[in-house]
């Protein structure tokens, strides 16, 4: 059964509601005139936080639902399972909470023709609490997966507690999303992924007997104070971050835990664009906002060929996509170049010529060569460029 409704907030905005239960009766509307069984309270959806200390590691959510009703629904919404009814709040296309019905609660009174029915909900990271780490919720099923333990890195801990989640959009399909400021890193330079590469003996989750083991809010809490970080959720999204980057002023951008190793990911707007190797006009749009790009380490380089622009002398920026080939994409800014004793750049006949050899940056495709040849050897006619970290030939 789902019960779903529509109220306005100060704004005039929309908020939804949306609960969904196991229980097998037809679905019920949250209307909102007097003929209907079901209809909000005047002050129908509140949403906090559950922390009182800003240094715990976990800041869970909580969400307290308040309708009026015709007819008693406790023993509809009662549950002992605290991930079985889902919660999603939305306002608009932005899910501003999403998680469940706190179990073992019943909190709707029975003197009343019609009665407040105020509904606990709890975020996600509230359920963790309740779970086991690898869900043993028996000695035989301890026993054999604490046979089975190995290296496991932190990014596989954290990817398997929270695909126990399950999808918690009520919505559409959309999944969660788990990102990270990118703080903590294990060396100056490193991949700002890097620290959740770091690998533990996984016989320190289970401990040495069935009452040992750890729950998964243990291990959290166990990998992110090591790190230093926190996570709080918001919406159907989590967020892993380090205090300073909030105290710090200025924008942060936040990176994809789990990205695909095949992915690029680039930052358009404070919102993260998956880049395909062909989008010009993405990473054109990246230029005018001056995001610095994270996902697989997409990066800006300062090309060593010089071009002609107008009457200047100038050297363009590329956009360096990864992958076997390392292509390049053209940016739209340059630096220009004091010509001293620089040759005259002469640009060979794109139908004329072809690449004979390729860049220390990957292939070079003749539709995007600007490159300076210093040399012409009429007997191949060929044009030639030397410099420390390339070598190029273009012939007929």
């Amino acid at each position: 059964m789902t019960i779903q409704g529509i109220f306005k907030d100060r704004n005039d905005e929309d908020i939804e509601v949306i609960i969904h239960t196991d229980v097998f009766e037809p679905d019920r509307t949250i209307g909102d005139s007097w003929e209907d069984d079901i209809q909000f309270d005047k002050d129908p959806v509140t949403i906090s936080e559950e922390s009182v200390d800003i240094t715990e590691v976990i800041r869970p959510t909580a969400c307290t639902i308040r309708l009026l009703t015709r007819h008693s629904l406790a023993d509809k919404l009662f549950t002992a399972n605290d991930r079985n009814y889902k919660v999603n709040v939305w306002k608009g296309s932005e899910c501003l909470f999403a998680g469940y019905v706190e179990p073992n609660v019943y909190n709707q009174p029975y003197n009343h023709s019609w009665d407040i029915l105020e509904i606990s909900c709890t975020g996600a990271l509230s359920s963790l609490q309740y779970h086991n780490w690898r869900n043993c919720k028996n000695l035989a099923t301890y026993i054999t997966r604490r046979a089975n333990a190995s290296s496991i890195t932190f990014e596989e801990i954290i990817r398997i507690i929270f695909d126990n989640l399950g999808n918690l959009n009520l919505k559409n399909m959309t999944q969660s999303n788990f990102w990270y400021d990118g703080s903590v890193l294990t060396e100056p330079g490193a991949d700002s992924l890097s620290v959740f590469k770091i690998g533990i003996f996984e016989h320190l989750l289970f401990g040495e007997t069935f009452d040992d083991i750890l729950t998964e809010e243990d291990v959290i809490k166990m990998i992110f104070t090591y790190l230093n970080l926190h996570v709080i959720q918001k919406g159907l999204d989590f967020y892993v971050y380090n205090w300073d980057s909030i105290k710090n002023e200025g924008d942060i951008t936040w990176y994809p835990l789990f990205e695909n190793a095949n992915n690029v990911y680039a930052v358009v707007n404070d919102k993260y664009v998956l880049v395909d190797q062909n989008a010009y006009e993405v990473l054109q749009k990246l230029d005018s906002s001056g995001v610095v790009m994270r996902g697989n380490m997409l990066t800006k380089i300062l090309a060593g060929n010089r071009e002609r622009l107008g009457n200047k002398l100038v050297q363009y920026y590329y956009w360096v996509l990864p992958g076997p080939n390392g292509s390049l994409v053209k940016s739209i800014y340059y630096e220009e170049v004091t010509p001293g004793n620089t040759p005259v750049i002469k640009k060979p006949d794109e139908d004329k010529y072809k690449i004979l050899k390729t860049s220390q940056y990957g292939d070079y495709y003749f539709n995007g060569l600007e490159d300076p040849f210093d040399t012409y050897d009429a007997a191949t006619e060929g044009y030639y460029q030397r410099d420390p970290n390339s070598f190029y030939i273009a012939q007929r």
